[in-house]
């Protein structure tokens, strides 16, 4: 059967299957790997249109990559594919790079995004293109480049460096034009700051400005296997130099292997150069956040201790790997707990995207929030905010399929007519590690 699978700053898969009658000029453009499988709400004149105009109004737009034996089956992934797949394969980098300081994104070609992940200068990445992306005011940092990686790992390890708050961090996404925009998100994703859609199994719940969402099944599943409380991130600075203008929070690594943070701004020299004091601080050769407090005991009685290390290729600074070591330990300072949503909804993506978040209210499973509170005609709810992670969803009867062959330069062809499509129900993938509490019950939701 037919369906799509979307994920927050994945790829994602898809799968196309065809009936077996299908002509031989429609399994014939299987031969055309890497070329663009889109999927409409409604069929639309694909002849009448430009590659362009039909990629606007998609519901969801991805990479052919595999068929079956007899050409009924077509497989593939997102868009951001292009910028690095399962396997680092893509506009990689053939040999460590250590670029200079730099801004995420000013507008010109010495920025991050341009220079060290799209390279402007080539045409982008496999078609890849600018779309929006964080402000001139954004900081100038360093990041580290190893070889073999690709944009995409770039891509994460700058939105990682740039990123100092773990509640509002850098994310990016990729538009079904493949534009990539990247921004802190909060701004990028404006549903996880105000919801624009309500969930519930209840078909009464409704107002006059939220989109219901309704429930089919809920299920949650949680366990405790990468529990972390304490997460410590090496990380490499640059040599110290002499004649370098050097600002507060440089990290450098003197001659005897020590590391350094400059406390004061200066120009180095013979007269500066660390362990002065008064300009330079010794550090750790890595950045630490711990849990507190540790909510477990131990066979003893005592904090749990379960530490992770995990170097961060691209932190350049004491203060950096800080801030990575929070955000990753953000990811694990909670049990796992996997909540998903189902739903018969047609078009769920006309309501919500990976990335957004929506109210749940859903009080069988003590899914609600006290806090929150929703008029809906003459009941109330107390809905919870989740953010959607992933959702699988069925490419159905009425959808519009099409094969692009040669970019927005190219042709679409209109396939809709022998696929096999879906008639089963979404599933959306919900909320995220985070601890919170109601009573004695566990509660989860999104940063």
């Amino acid at each position: 059967m037919s369906r799509v699978t979307e994920k927050l700053m994945a790829s994602g898969s898809f799968t196309v299957d065809f009936e077996p009658g299908t002509p031989e000029a429609i399994k014939a453009l299987s031969d055309n790997a890497f070329m663009q499988v889109v999927v409409t709400s409604c069929r639309v004149d694909s002849s009448a249109m430009t590659v362009s105009d039909l990629l606007g109004v998609a519901r969801y737009s991805g990479v052919y990559r595999r068929r079956s034996e007899d050409r009924c089956r077509w497989e593939g992934a997102g868009l951001a594919v292009m910028l690095g797949d399962e396997d680092g394969k893509g506009n990689s980098y053939p040999e460590e790079t250590n670029p200079t300081k730099r801004p995420l994104y000013d507008g010109t070609n010495t920025s991050v995004i341009y220079n060290n992940v799209l390279r402007s200068g080539s045409g982008g990445v496999n078609g890849i293109t600018v779309g929006t992306i964080a402000s001139s005011a954004t900081p100038t940092k360093k990041i580290k480049i190893d070889a073999g990686d690709s944009p995409r790992d770039v891509l994460e390890n700058a939105c990682s460096v740039f990123t100092t708050s773990g509640s509002n961090p850098y994310e990016w996404k990729i538009d079904t034009q493949g534009r990539l925009s990247v921004a802190l998100r909060k701004t990028l994703f404006p549903t996880t700051t105000s919801p624009t859609a309500l969930a519930s199994r209840s078909p009464a719940l409704r107002t006059a400005t939220l989109t219901p969402l309704p429930i089919t099944r809920f299920d949650q599943v949680d366990d405790w296997e990468d529990f972390t409380t304490t997460f410590a991130v090496p990380y490499t600075p640059p040599d110290y130099e002499f004649g370098v203008a050097y600002a507060v929070g440089d990290t450098v690594v003197a001659s005897d292997g020590t590391y350094y943070e400059c406390a004061t701004a200066h120009t180095s020299s013979g007269a500066n150069l660390p362990p002065n004091a008064t300009y330079w601080t010794a550090v750790n050769p890595y950045g630490v956040a711990s849990l507190s407090p540790v909510p477990y005991d131990d066979l003893a009685g005592s904090d749990v201790l379960f530490r992770q290390v995990d170097e961060s290729r691209a932190a350049r600074s004491a203060d950096d790997a800080d801030n990575v070591a929070a955000r990753k330990l953000g990811r694990y300072d909670d049990p796992d707990r996997r909540p998903s949503l189902s739903t018969d909804l047609y078009d769920v993506g006309s309501v919500c995207t990976p990335g957004d978040s929506v109210w749940v209210f859903d009080p069988d499973t003590s899914v609600l929030s006290l806090s929150t509170q929703v008029e809906t005609g003459a009941d109330v709810a107390f809905p919870l905010a989740v953010r959607v992670r992933s959702m699988d969803w069925p490419i159905r009867d009425g959808m519009g399929v099409y094969a692009v062959v040669g970019g927005l330069a190219g042709t679409a062809t209109d396939v809709s007519d022998w696929v096999v499509f879906d008639d089963g129900d979404a599933r959306l993938e919900v909320g995220s590690p985070r601890r919170l509490l109601l009573g004695w019950r566990p509660r989860w939701t999104a940063a």
